[in-house]
């Protein structure tokens, strides 16, 4: 699909892009990264306000997290993601 990538992140337009398959690998697992897998997957909307979309892996720093272990996030933020902006847990997905 269309889009730009750096190390360990993707931005996907999917005004350009229809679909696209990626492969989530949690922060905790960083270590673990290769070619073609990434961490955060940035939505662009076309505004100021974008989604992210990353895999909550409860392992290494994320070992003790409080909500959505192992599973897929949807957050929001604002400032197109480019600087520090609040940001919004808006769903977990389980697998399945």
């Amino acid at each position: 699909g269309k889009g730009t990538q750096s190390q360990h992140k993707q931005l996907i337009d999917p005004f350009q892009t229809l679909t696209s398959t990626v492969e989530l690998v949690g922060i905790g697992e960083y270590d673990k990264i290769t070619a073609n897998r990434y961490v955060v997957i940035k939505l662009e909307t076309g505004t100021s306000t974008d989604i992210f979309i990353g895999f909550n892996r409860a392992a290494g720093p994320n070992a003790q997290n409080d909500e959505a272990d192992d599973e897929v996030t949807i957050t929001e933020s604002g400032n197109n993601g480019e600087g520090y902006s609040q940001s919004y847990l808006k769903a977990h997905l389980l697998a399945g």
